[in-house]
């Protein structure tokens, strides 16, 4: 039973089952509220509107009405909770590898986001959480690309820091091809993940890493500022204070300003 939705509609795509829902007020909030679907791996619910769609650290995810890709996935590593902090990382790298083949200047923003030309085109989502039948954490990717639109129908304030691929292309993506382009590309990070671990993947985000070898400030309760030296093993960003000590950032916020270098 489907609950707190409209028109939901059920079909295979690959090995993936897509639920298509008009409207939810956020793909994963609907899925921590459907937990059936979570026994199984490879479910995904894909949303035309989300309307209360959220982000990292509580944040709220704006989107444009009908416009935008939004759907969640769910995964079964098969790894323990430690391992999967990481996580936005490797989807990070399905998201950028699809978007290269239509527009140029994709970067990473640690640990969560995709830009292009310093605008974000795309936020990621990831929870966990645990059922009674399943020995390890159920994983639930979350991701949200700016699809269509230009920049000036996004409120005057999120103009220069959001973007869309439309704005970016100079015509309008088919979201049904991006999607499932997508669930393709998802298939082979993780399989790549799961098979031959993460340092191959780490290396490729650093290619695409929006702020390697430049100034940062981490926020997390406190402030450190440094140079963004690369990644540790978990995937965590290795910042060098100006007085040469080693900053591993955790979690909270990472920010770069343009203007510094």
């Amino acid at each position: 039973m489907i609950s707190n939705s409209t028109d939901s509609i059920l079909e295979k795509i690959g090995g993936w089952q897509v639920i298509r829902l008009e409207e939810v007020d956020s793909t994963n909030s609907f899925l921590m509220r459907e937990r059936h679907l979570l026994l199984q791996p490879k479910q995904v619910v894909l949303a035309e509107t989300q309307k209360q769609g959220r982000g990292r650290l509580g944040r709220n995810y704006i989107s444009l009405p009908g416009r935008h890709l939004t759907f969640s996935a769910v995964i079964h590593p098969g790894l323990p909770l430690s391992r999967l902090q990481g996580m936005a990382l490797p989807v990070g790298i399905a998201v950028a590898r699809v978007l290269e083949r239509k527009i140029e200047g994709v970067r990473l923003k640690w640990p969560n986001d995709v830009l292009v030309k310093n605008r974000k085109i795309c936020g990621i989502l990831i929870e966990t959480t645990d059922l009674e039948q399943i020995p390890h954490p159920v994983l639930i990717l979350g991701i949200g690309i700016n699809t269509e639109g230009k920049i000036q129908e996004f409120p005057e304030e999120l103009r220069t820091v959001l973007t869309t691929l439309e704005a970016e292309a100079n015509f309008q993506i088919d979201r049904e091809e991006l999607f499932q382009e997508l669930l393709a590309e998802l298939d082979l990070v993780f399989e790549h993940l799961l098979k031959k671990g993460t340092k191959a993947l780490l290396e490729e985000w650093m290619i695409r890493a929006a702020v390697s070898g430049k100034q940062v400030r981490c926020l997390n309760g406190t402030i450190e500022d440094g140079t963004f030296e690369g990644l540790t093993p978990e995937g965590f960003p290795r910042i060098r204070r100006e007085d040469g000590t080693l900053y591993i950032h955790y979690s909270g916020d990472l920010i770069h300003d343009p203007s510094k270098n």
